[in-house]
């Protein structure tokens, strides 16, 4: 399990209830256990997409499921209420994601607008913060959309705007929802061991996927690919190589595709 987080007040409660060691990198503080690793990625996007793609290099298994835990504005819930996403949605480009959940959660449910600086101005049901669109497009580039979730804990609302907000609370905040938080770890972390991959086809999709930036979508086409050329007896160097060959990821899916056919014709 991969937890990210944007302050350590965030952090701190689960890094205590979970045990987790600290260890420092050049880029990142890093606390983890055997099986949890956590980190602080510092306010938005831009940081919280390093902060993924460096839990990502330390294991780069689509099975591990991603949690972002943080404070967010919200429109109509009340002060220290949390809420798990189930859409987020770029205040720029008015793109979204949806994160499908296939778990039992305890939370009550929230849309999320990722925005680039504090609002002033609330919507009714609809919450804020500075990371989670980033969060969201990153991590689900290398897991599976339903192992990719986002806890979020109110931390102002119109009655209560930024301005009163008092940053010595959220530790207490995040702390009083620990159950739910562990809860859905746990139930992360059983269904990550459900839809678990074939060993095979994960271990051509790694090798393949580094060279070049595949979209989620293309993602999916990859590992269809490395299936049937597993099906198909072909080595999966000779994916490699059609995908080395490519000047970028729509070019080696067709080269890659192309190499298939030819394969099925004469097989």
């Amino acid at each position: 399990m991969n937890v990210v987080c944007a302050f350590l007040p965030e952090a701190a409660p689960l890094i205590q209830e979970l045990g987790l060691k600290k260890e420092s990198f050049s880029s990142f503080t890093l606390y983890q256990n055997k099986e949890h690793r956590l980190v602080v990625s510092g306010l938005g996007a831009k940081n919280i997409t390093h902060a993924v793609s460096f839990l990502y290099e330390l294991d780069p298994r689509p099975s591990v499921p991603w949690l972002n835990i943080g404070i967010a504005g919200h429109g109509s819930a009340p002060i220290g209420s949390a809420h798990l996403v189930v859409k987020c949605t770029d205040s720029q480009t008015q793109k979204s994601i949806y994160p499908p959940q296939l778990f039992s959660c305890p939370l009550p449910k929230t849309i999320l607008e990722t925005v680039e600086k504090p609002v002033t101005e609330y919507k009714n049901g609809l919450a804020y913060d500075m990371e989670g669109y980033g969060y969201f497009k990153s991590a689900s580039r290398h897991s599976s959309a339903e192992l990719v979730q986002s806890v979020k804990v109110v931390s102002d609302n119109p009655d209560n705007p930024t301005s009163h907000f008092d940053k010595s609370t959220v530790h207490e905040m995040i702390s009083y929802h620990l159950p739910s938080i562990v809860h859905i770890i746990n139930e992360m972390e059983t269904l990550s061991h459900q839809i678990l991959p074939d060993p095979e086809i994960e271990l051509g999709f790694t090798k393949i996927f580094p060279s070049h930036p595949f979209t989620e979508t293309q993602s999916h086409q990859l590992r269809k690919a490395v299936r049937q050329a597993i099906a198909l007896g072909v080595p999966l160097s000779e994916l490699e190589d059609a995908s080395q060959h490519s000047t970028d990821s729509r070019s080696a899916l067709r080269k890659i595709n192309q190499l298939l056919d030819r394969k099925r014709l004469y097989s």
